[in-house]
C-alpha cells in the first residue's frame, strides 16, 4: 500500500486459530491484504517456523507483545534470542497493572510503583537497543482514565519518566474509552508512536463494531493525519468485535481502513 504507513494485524482476534494452525491463519490474513502481524501471548510455536510461514506469505512481523514477567534478567536473553530468530525488531510490553495485575498488585498501584516500572523500562530499552531491538509499551483504557493517587495517569507517568527511545503504542479505542483523543496523543508522542493500534469502539464504549463503520467513533481521517506527521511505521488493526468471527472483523476492518488510506493519498 503506497501510503507511507504499513498495515499490520494483531493476531489476538484470531488467537485460537493461530495457535492451532498458524500457517492456515497467516495465509488467510495475508490474503485479506495485511502486510504484517503483531504477535501476542505466550509464544508456543518455533520462531523459525513462524518466520518461514511469514516469508512464504510475504508478511512482516511488526511487533510482538511480551508479558512483563519475561522481561527480566532471568528471561530477557531468551526473549531476545526468540525475537532475533523470529525476525522481529519491536518488543512490546503487553500490559502493566490493570485487572491482570501485571507487574504489581492492585494494592501496589502507586506512583512509586509506576516510577519503578519507568526506570526498569529505561534499563530494558538500553539493553534491547544494544541488541538491535526497540522497546514499546502497549496502552489500555486504565492508562488514560485512572489517576494514580489522584494525581497522574500511568500514561503520563510513563511518558514523562521514560526516555524518548521507549515507544508508546497507543490503542485508539482504549484511549477513547479512557476519555482521551487518540490523534492528540499520537501528535504529542511524535516518533515514539511508531506503532499504533487501531481499535474500533462504539459511543457506549463497546468494542462490538468494525473499523470504519458508522458506529465506530474513531476519527480515522484525523488519526491517519496524526500518524503521518508522527512518522508512524505500522498501523496494527485489532477489532474486538464479539458479534463476528475474528477473521470477518479483520477483513471488514482492513477493507475500510485501506479505502480511507487510499482516499488520503
Amino acid at each position: 500500500m503506497e501510503f507511507g504507513i504499513k498495515l499490520s494485524t494483531g493476531v489476538f482476534p484470531v488467537l485460537d486459530d493461530f495457535r492451532k494452525n498458524p500457517e492456515k491463519t497467516l495465509k488467510r490474513l495475508a490474503s485479506v491484504g495485511y502486510e504484517g502481524i503483531e504477535l501476542y501471548g505466550n509464544f508456543i510455536h518455533s520462531p523459525k517456523v513462524i518466520r518461514e510461514i511469514c516469508q512464504q506469505y510475504q508478511l512482516d512481523i511488526s511487533g510482538a507483545q511480551t508479558s512483563w514477567r519475561y522481561l527480566n534478567h532471568a528471561h530477557l536473553q531468551e526473549v531476545m534470542d526468540y525475537n532475533y530468530e523470529l525476525g522481529n525488531k519491536n518488543i512490546i510490553i503487553s500490559a502493566l497493572g490493570g485487572p491482570w495485575e501485571s507487574g504489581h498488585k492492585k494494592t501496589e498501584n502507586t506512583i512509586s510503583t509506576w516510577l519503578s516500572h519507568a526506570e526498569k523500562m529505561n534499563e530494558l530499552q538500553e539493553v534491547v537497543s544494544q541488541n538491535g531491538f526497540t522497546l514499546s509499551y502497549h496502552t489500555h483504557d486504565y492508562d488514560f482514565g485512572e489517576k494514580i493517587e489522584g494525581k497522574q495517569t500511568s500514561f503520563e507517568l510513563i511518558f514523562q519518566n521514560t526516555n524518548q527511545l521507549v515507544g508508546i503504542e497507543v490503542d485508539t479505542g482504549s484511549s477513547i474509552k479512557g476519555k482521551q483523543c487518540p490523534q492528540k496523543l499520537i501528535k504529542a508522542l511524535g516518533k515514539r508512536a511508531h506503532l499504533v493500534h487501531c481499535k474500533p469502539i462504539r459511543e457506549d464504549d463497546s468494542f462490538d463494531v468494525n473499523l470504519g463503520e458508522p458506529n465506530d467513533v474513531n476519527d480515522w481521517k484525523e488519526i491517519l493525519t496524526a500518524c503521518l506527521q508522527a512518522g508512524t511505521q505500522w498501523l496494527v488493526v485489532e477489532p474486538e468485535n464479539k458479534l463476528e468471527s475474528g477473521l470477518t472483523a479483520l477483513t471488514k476492518s482492513y477493507q475500510n481502513i485501506a479505502s480511507l488510506m487510499q482516499a488520503e493519498k
